[in-house]
C-alpha cells in the first residue's frame, strides 16, 4: 500500500516517506502523517502524473486528489486520444489555483479539438506554453482565443517545429484579451502586423528565437523602428540573430531604438570581424545598462576598440555591464585563432568607449590573454575608467597564457582602485592571488544561449 505510492518518488524522497513509516510504527499509524507532509512528498517525484494510482490507501489517495497545488501543470496533447479528458481532470482538481498549461499538436487541429479552453480553465491560466508541428494548428488554436478574456496569464511562449524556414506560421496576436502579460516568446514564428495593446503598454520581457522577422526589414521596423509606436514597457530583450547578420555583415540595417530598454541579448555567429562593431553601432538605447553578445571573437573585441567609434557611447550612454561569450562556437576548446586574425588594440580601450561600465565580462573569448594585456597592461591605469570587475573564462587552451597575461597586470598594478578579478576554479585555485583580489567563478548557467529545443 505504502510502497504504491513510494516507488513513484525519487530516491531521496522515497527514503522520507520509509523513514516516516518507521518512526511511525511504536507511536501513530501511517494514516496520522501530515497531510502536509504527504503533499510535499508527492509534489517532489519525478512524474506526478503518475501518481493517480488508485491501489493506495483511500485517505492517503483523498489527501493527494483534494491537494489543488499538485494539478497547476496542465498538459495537453491536443491529438492523443485521452488527453483532454486527464487535463479536464487537472483543471478541476486544481481549483481555484491558477495554473500552467502547455498545448502540444503534432498535427492538424480540428476546433472541438480545443475543449478543455472553458471558462475555468482560461480565467486561471498564468503561464500559456503553445507548441505545434503545423502552421494550421496555430491558426486553430490563436482563433479560438480571439476574442477570449485571459485575465491571469503573464507568460505566453509560442513554438513552431514546422519543417523549413518558408513554412514559419504567421502569429497573429492582435485577437488575444491578456492585460497582465510581461513576458512573451516566440520561436520560429512570424509576427503579424497588429500589435495587440498589451504589447505596448505591458510587456517587459521578448524572446525572439530564429524568427524570420528578425531578417526582415519592414517587419523588423515594424517593432523597433524609431517611427514605430514605443514598446514602451519593454526593458528586457533576447534576440537570436543567427542568420541575419551573416547576411548582413558589411552593413546592418537592423536599428534598434527603444528608450526603455535596459537588457539586451543578441546571438549570432558570424566570421565577419566588425560583425560585433556592426551591431552595436545599429543600437539606440540611451536606458540599456545590461549587454551580452553571444558569438563574439577577440578580434571582434578588438574591431570595437580601433573603430575610433564615438556614437557608440553615445547611443549606449548608460551601460554599466559588458559581455562577450561564445560558449558553444569556442565553447568545444577549438584552437580558432588559426582561422582568425588579432589586430592589436592601438586606439580607445572599452572603457574609455563605454565611460560608464563597471564590469566586463569575457567568456571564451579566443585571443583574451592580447585582449587582457592591451586593455589593462602597465601603462593603462588610466584606462581602468569606472570599471570594478574583470570576469573572464578562458578558453581551455589559453589557461595558461591568461593566467600568465592576469598575474602581469596584478604585478603592475599600483592604482589603490583597480578592478576585482571573477575567475573560474581552474584559474582562481592557482597560486599568486591575494584574498581582495580574486572572487570565485563556478560555472557558465546564467550566460547560457536560449535554445529552440527547450
Amino acid at each position: 500500500m505504502t510502497r504504491a505510492l513510494c516507488f513513484c518518488l525519487p530516491t531521496w524522497s522515497r527514503a522520507l516517506c520509509f523513514a516516516v513509516v518507521y518512526e511511525s510504527r511504536s507511536t501513530a499509524p501511517i494514516l496520522r502523517i501530515p497531510d502536509e507532509l504527504v503533499v510535499e512528498i508527492v509534489d517532489a517525484a519525478d512524474y506526478p502524473a503518475e501518481l493517480t494510482v488508485s491501489h493506495v490507501c483511500r485517505s492517503l489517495r483523498q489527501t493527494v486528489v483534494n491537494a489543488s497545488t499538485l494539478w497547476t501543470d496542465v498538459v495537453v496533447n491536443v491529438n492523443r486520444d485521452g488527453s483532454v479528458e486527464i487535463s479536464k481532470l487537472y483543471i478541476e482538481r486544481s481549483a481555484p489555483r491558477q495554473i500552467r498549461l502547455t498545448l502540444n499538436a503534432v498535427s492538424d487541429l480540428q476546433p472541438q479539438s480545443l475543449r478543455v479552453l472553458t471558462p475555468n480553465c482560461v480565467d486561471r491560466i498564468v503561464e500559456l506554453y503553445i507548441q505545434f508541428q503545423s502552421c494550421q494548428a496555430v491558426e486553430t488554436i490563436m482563433h479560438a482565443l480571439r476574442g477570449v478574456a485571459v485575465p491571469s496569464l503573464e507568460y505566453l511562449s509560442i513554438k513552431s517545429a514546422c519543417k523549413g524556414y518558408n513554412n514559419d506560421p504567421v502569429v497573429d496576436l492582435s485577437g488575444l484579451d491578456a492585460p497582465s502579460i510581461v513576458s512573451l516568446r516566440l520561436d520560429r514564428c512570424i509576427f503579424g502586423r497588429n500589435i495587440p495593446p498589451w504589447m505596448r503598454t505591458s510587456l517587459t520581457d521578448l524572446t525572439l528565437i530564429d524568427s524570420v522577422a528578425l531578417h526582415d526589414t519592414n517587419s523588423w521596423a515594424f517593432l523597433f523602428g524609431p517611427s514605430s509606436p514605443p514598446l514602451q514597457s519593454l526593458t528586457s530583450l533576447y534576440l537570436d540573430w543567427s542568420i541575419g547578420v551573416n547576411y548582413y555583415s558589411d552593413r546592418l540595417d537592423r536599428v534598434i531604438h527603444s528608450t526603455s530598454l535596459t537588457h539586451l541579448s543578441l546571438e549570432f555567429y558570424s566570421d565577419h570581424e566588425n560583425a560585433v562593431l556592426n551591431a552595436l553601432t545599429a543600437l539606440h538605447l540611451p536606458a540599456l545598462t545590461h549587454l551580452i553578445i553571444h558569438g563574439s571573437h577577440g578580434d571582434n573585441i578588438s574591431a570595437i576598440c580601433n573603430s575610433g567609434s564615438v556614437s557608440l557611447g553615445v547611443n549606449i550612454p548608460s551601460l554599466t555591464s559588458l559581455t562577450l561569450a561564445n560558449i558553444y562556437a569556442c565553447g568545444k576548446d577549438l584552437e580558432c585563432s588559426e582561422d582568425r586574425e588579432y589586430k592589436p588594440i592601438t586606439r580607445r580601450p572599452l572603457p574609455h568607449i563605454f565611460s560608464s561600465l563597471s564590469t566586463l565580462t569575457l567568456i571564451k573569448q579566443c585571443f583574451t590573454a592580447d585582449i587582457l594585456r592591451e586593455l589593462f597592461g602597465p601603462n593603462s591605469q588610466s584606462c581602468f575608467g569606472r570599471l570594478e570587475r574583470i570576469e573572464v573564462w578562458p578558453l581551455y587552451v589559453e589557461i595558461d597564457s591568461v593566467y600568465e597575461a592576469l598575474q602581469g597586470l596584478v604585478r603592475n598594478w599600483n592604482s589603490e582602485r583597480v578592478p576585482v578579478l571573477v575567475m573560474p576554479p581552474h584559474l582562481c585555485q592557482r597560486e599568486g592571488w591575494k584574498e581582495d583580489q580574486v572572487e570565485l567563478w563556478w560555472n557558465l548557467e546564467e550566460y547560457r544561449v536560449k535554445d529552440s529545443d527547450e
